[in-house]
């Protein structure tokens, strides 16, 4: 039997397509149910505010390997808004608190970019994304190469397949220095956002797979 990856693969709890990943709906289901338990024991003061918190942090990890950005920005309000009263709210273990306060400001950014790549999978261009955002081209450029060193934008979508090869012929190490690449280019054609978004790749190949720099081997 043949599966069709447009209608979307189960695969871990998660539902699978091309250019994305989402949550099965049984399991946004699940965390619902045990969200509401948690928000009624925490009125009832039978368990404070850090315990919630364990359970929020796990449950987002989970779904940061999804296209999740603008439900988790959604979450971490609605759990500050839920879990904001009472006289259970002492938090014991600082890190978790701290690594809390730090999702809220990375679900803030973290939705912008993806607000890039949904306008991007629209097919508007980087000047019509800046336009409609209301910020410069190369704040574009930067999600764009957040997006491809986090493998959830192929930098074959981006860039053109000769130019791609062009630069990538032209880098010797993940390391290197953008603008180190530029002058053994010698095309003026080439921007140092089009070296960028290539080296982002490079880098994202390399996390995969823990080895050397991917253009060597």
């Amino acid at each position: 039997m043949q599966l069709s990856i447009s209608s979307g693969i189960n695969f871990l709890g998660f539902r699978v397509f091309y250019h994305h990943k989402l949550i099965r709906a049984s399991n946004l289901k699940n965390f619902d149910r045990k969200f509401n338990n948690l928000k009624i024991l925490f009125d009832e003061e039978i368990i404070g505010r850090e315990k919630a918190l364990e359970f929020l942090e796990g449950w987002i990890a989970y779904c940061s390997y999804a296209n999740t950005y603008k439900y988790r920005k959604h979450l971490i309000r609605n759990f500050a808004q839920s879990f904001s009263h009472g006289s259970k709210l002492l938090v014991h273990n600082k890190r978790n608190y701290v690594n809390y306060i730090k999702r809220v400001g990375e679900s803030e950014l973290q939705f912008a970019v993806q607000k890039t790549l949904f306008n991007y999978n629209k097919g508007l261009t980087i000047k019509e994304i800046a336009t409609k955002r209301g910020v410069r081209e190369s704040t574009i450029w930067g999600d764009l190469i957040n997006l491809i060193e986090h493998r959830q934008l192929s930098v074959w979508e981006v860039l053109p397949r000769e130019k791609i090869y062009k630069i990538l012929n032209k880098i010797y190490s993940y390391k290197e220095r953008l603008r180190d690449i530029k002058k053994r280019l010698k095309d003026e054609g080439i921007t140092y956002d089009d070296i960028a978004c290539v080296m982002a790749s490079v880098k994202s190949k390399r996390w995969r797979k823990n080895k050397k720099c991917p253009v060597t081997e």
